[in-house]
């Protein structure tokens, strides 16, 4: 995997540790716009893996 890639989904990871899934909402967009202005793409698995270990943090 390409190493902006990575970098952005490991602080993706890091920031969505333990936040509810109310916070999670403007935390993804965000990470989605940053991708975007970074021409980060992702294809639907990856996206599906990003949206599993979101839902695994999420806090109760």
């Amino acid at each position: 995997m390409d190493e902006k890639k990575l970098r952005l989904l490991n602080d993706f990871q890091k920031l969505s540790e333990g936040k509810s899934s109310e916070d999670m909402i403007p935390l993804v967009l965000a990470f989605m716009e940053k991708a975007k202005k970074e021409n980060i793409t992702f294809s639907k698995d990856e996206i599906s893996v990003l949206f599993e270990e979101a839902r695994k943090g999420i806090s109760s």
